[in-house]
């Protein structure tokens, strides 16, 4: 028999040494608990949950009980605090809190960010921004509104109150700030 031949047989053979070797029976690890510490510096004692929380039934006014609020629904929150509906938008996705106290909530199907005072009335008609692609994620930087689309990102001038010379509130018709700011992502 060649030599190379016998250094191959041997290679695997040790090589299936190896692999039998390691697929031996031993103890599964035990799973770790949630620790303090980063990964490059020692675990820390066990992280305690320090919240002390409560189920509550989530309040629905009558005109928002549409399911999956037609029935009762409970909520696990801290404790003291409360669970409601203030309003509805059909198939929203992300939502962000304005300057202004409005909450603003996408919804990428109809291509709009709608806005909704505390209070649970949408703001206006209810639409800030309409003919979106498909709007995800809402941010403030200060006034700077940015929204993203699915092939870009536009900020948008988002002040609260009056603006001399226009409408009810410059948030009921952001503009684009400066075409600089859009950063449009390229398509395949």
């Amino acid at each position: 028999m060649p030599v190379s031949v016998r250094r191959n047989g041997f290679a695997a053979l040790a090589l299936s040494a190896s692999v039998l070797a390691g697929c031996a029976q031993s103890p599964a690890p035990e799973p770790e608990s949630t620790r303090a510490g980063s990964p490059s510096s020692p675990a820390g004692p066990p992280v305690q949950n320090t919240v002390d929380t409560e189920a509550v039934t989530v309040d629905v006014p009558a005109d928002l009980a549409a399911a999956p609020f037609d029935e009762p629904r409970q909520a696990v929150v801290p404790r003291g605090w409360s669970m409601s509906v203030w309003a509805r938008t059909p198939r929203p996705r992300l939502a962000a809190w304005a300057p202004d106290g409005t909450l603003l909530v996408s919804a990428p199907s109809a291509g709009t960010v709608a806005r909704f005072t505390a209070d649970g009335a949408a703001a206006g008609d209810g639409v800030l921004l309409e003919d979106l692609d498909q709007p995800h994620g809402l941010a403030f930087d200060g006034p700077t509104l940015y929204v993203a689309e699915s092939d870009e990102i536009v900020a948008y001038d988002y002040a609260d109150g009056p603006r001399p010379g226009a409408g009810s509130s410059p948030a009921a018709s952001p503009t684009p700030r400066v075409p600089s700011c859009a950063a449009r992502m390229p398509t395949r």
